[in-house]
């Protein structure tokens, strides 16, 4: 058992995961992939935090260490839950994590990919309830399920379709309300809305504003788009190459964003690229190794010899912490 830090929901602490690369009978071995580098961050009780990056930067790697779908190579997940109790899941066994999971769920990027297609929609809410110690019997839990429908917005009468039957909105909808179903703390959103359409995104992205205040949930939520994270979070962490360079609540950094990187994203929103981007001065690099300066340094046009060290990730405002040597100001 950790001791909690006040109002801290869910910590990761100095997690760092390697993959190995293999490309074949003649590929060389000890070559790895640097996905998450040293990610140390907290979920405030009741609070949306928004992780923001490109693609491949790390982010839903990083979730899934949350969850242990990988184990870490190195650090902590530490769980403060609303018994008053911390947990570090390391330390967790098969059952005892199988308890976590219920209390933590996970909503996919692809609800087309996460939902089994040959089971009907009560079958799929209720797969994982059947396993858990709090299942009512299918009498309780059809009703629950029903009453779980109406909650996200579909039919209750729609239960014994399949998912097939149903649009990408929907099934996302139907996604949600498998995950709440156990009545959770604390939601995981990965990408949830990136795979519909933009009028149907703000439908989901109301709705999961609806249930958070519903259940009083915290949620991480995942995506690559400043827009939209500024719009549904309270705090940011942009995260680049398996680091997090950046990390203000939201209306801070939509007003001054501070890291080139940060500067980079936000001038990448299609409404402002007349805005000149730094991206001068552009070098390749081996993602295959370990990073030994700041992890922006090969794309940054405002980068000095200082660079090739690593910058410490402090806070430098109250509210905001930044890992570089010379901030846009």
């Amino acid at each position: 058992m950790s001791t909690a830090c006040k109002d801290c929901h869910l910590e990761l602490k100095d997690l760092k995961i390697r993959f190995p690369l293999e490309a074949g009978l003649f590929a060389r071995y000890g070559r790895f992939v640097y996905a998450v580098n040293g990610v140390s961050l907290h979920l405030k009780r009741g609070e949306t935090y928004g992780l923001v990056g490109e693609s491949g930067c790390g982010k839903t790697t990083l979730a899934r260490l949350a969850v242990q779908m990988y184990k870490a190579d190195g650090g902590e997940v530490l769980f403060h839950g609303k018994d008053g109790e911390s947990h570090s899941l390391m330390d967790l066994k098969k059952k005892e994590l199988f308890d976590y999971r219920s209390r933590v769920k996970y909503i996919f990027q692809d609800p087309a990919r996460s939902l089994n297609p040959r089971m009907n929609i009560y079958s799929i809410l209720t797969a994982g309830y059947r396993q858990s110690s709090a299942w009512p019997g299918d009498s309780a839990a059809r009703q629950e399920a029903e009453e779980m429908m109406v909650t996200v917005g579909l039919n209750p009468e729609d239960l014994d379709r399949r998912p097939a039957d149903f649009s990408g909105g929907q099934r996302q909808r139907i996604s949600i309300a498998r995950a709440l179903i156990m009545k959770p703390e604390l939601l995981i959103c990965d990408e949830v809305v990136s795979a519909l359409d933009v009028s149907i995104q703000s439908q989901i992205l109301n709705l999961l504003l609806k249930l958070k205040d519903k259940f009083k949930l915290t949620m991480l939520f995942i995506a690559h788009d400043l827009t939209v994270t500024t719009y549904f979070c309270d705090r940011i962490g942009v995260m680049y190459r398996g680091k997090i360079v950046e990390e203000a609540p939201a209306r801070d950094l939509a007003a001054k964003r501070m890291h080139p990187y940060t500067n980079l994203l936000y001038n990448s929103i299609p409404s402002r690229m007349d805005e000149s981007l730094e991206t001068e001065g552009y070098e390749p690099f081996d993602s295959t190794q370990p990073l030994t300066g700041c992890p922006f340094y090969h794309r940054c046009s405002r980068r000095q010899e200082d660079c090739l060290k690593p910058p410490e990730f402090r806070e430098v405002e109250l509210g905001r912490r930044l890992a570089c040597f010379y901030p846009v100001t």
